[in-house]
């Protein structure tokens, strides 16, 4: 198998250059045959196809005709590993589509949420340098195949005659921006997927921040108190439509269940503030080892590694309490002073 480059391609296809396109022809028309076929990459074809569009003012319908030729060549191998795997994905997008145009159908959309996560971590990397026409070559260690077996499946690649795997350049390139593929717990290559998730709710919002004004009243006081961490409970209902969990959503979930992504500022910059405050006042402890104060310090640090936790309990609450708890301490304080004798 010889590989063919953009520029023999372009000097073959357009007959531009005296030197080069006879050359070109050459080795294409006669030189290549099905036993020893010409290689183009999915590169290759794309770099052609920018060439023939901006340098030579090919009109698409012409460029298509140009590639249909190409790709009906006996001679020629067009590489299809990637090709492959995107139809697998389309026909996968399509798949899901009709989930949810039957949702629609039956008038449930608005009250239904949509998570859609296509894959298993990163872009796997089983294929091989060269890939595979059978996963299970790579699970028994043989991780080079001959060529002569590569090309005995190219043309039913993805078929149900192959249980196919792209080459690992290919899985490495679909985890962009990322680096690495799965199984590489180190990198976010390795352990990111993409998620869409699409809730249309008619408008409905969240009103766990009702509970604000409540949360410092002791449950002894108010037996009755709302939980203030039904936001999690309200979550999964409207989910799943059962009860039975109080799992939180976490801060940022919170803030736009409320107040849609207007919300996520919202309550997001007092949180910083509020933050922010913590930290100066534990260096002011830190600085004069007043650790008598040590307790509010740690209620800071919870309140900095809660952001998977509920706003009114973990931020509102917890500030409450971090600030009654110094100004307690501050009044024992100032009272021990004034008995020390002078």
């Amino acid at each position: 198998m010889i590989g063919l480059d953009t520029n023999i391609l372009v000097r073959y296809l357009t007959q531009d250059d005296p030197g080069q396109s006879p050359r070109a022809t050459e080795l294409i028309e006669r030189r290549l045959t099905e036993d020893n076929p010409g290689f183009i990459s999915v590169v290759a074809m794309t770099e052609t196809v920018w060439v023939l569009e901006r340098a030579y003012r090919f009109s698409n319908v012409r460029i298509a005709e140009v590639i249909e030729r190409l790709l009906q060549t006996s001679v020629l191998v067009v590489e299809n590993e990637a090709e492959v795997f995107a139809a697998y994905t389309a026909y996968t997008d399509n798949e899901i589509g009709r989930v949810i145009q039957e949702v629609q159908d039956e008038g449930k959309l608005d009250n239904t949420l949509i998570i859609y996560i296509c894959g298993d971590n990163g872009t796997s990397a089983e294929g091989t340098l060269e890939g595979t026409p059978n996963q299970m070559t790579a699970y028994n260690g043989i991780l080079d195949l001959p060529e002569v077996e590569l090309m005995r499946y190219y043309e039913s690649w993805g078929s149900d005659a192959t249980y196919p795997h792209m080459a690992v350049q290919w899985s490495w390139a679909f985890d962009t921006p990322f680096k690495w593929t799965k199984q590489v717990a180190s990198h976010f290559g390795g352990t990111r997927q993409g998620m869409v998730v699409s809730w249309h709710d008619a408008g409905m919002t969240g009103d766990s921040l009702g509970y604000a004004l409540t949360v410092m009243v002791p449950r002894f006081i108010w037996p009755n108190k709302p939980e203030i961490t039904a936001i999690g409970a309200d979550l999964y209902t409207a989910a799943t439509a059962q009860t039975g969990s109080s799992i939180s959503p976490g801060l940022f979930a919170e803030a736009y269940w409320n107040f849609g992504w207007l919300g996520v500022p919202f309550l997001m910059i007092p949180l910083g503030i509020i933050l922010g405050l913590f930290s100066q006042y534990s260096l002011y402890i830190g600085e004069t080892e007043n650790w008598l104060h040590l307790p509010v310090v740690f209620l800071g640090v919870q309140i900095g590694t809660r952001v998977d936790g509920t706003y009114v309990a973990d931020v509102i609450g917890a500030s409450g309490i971090a600030l009654v708890c110094a100004l307690m301490l501050f009044i024992i304080e100032i009272t021990l002073s004034r008995r020390q004798p002078h």
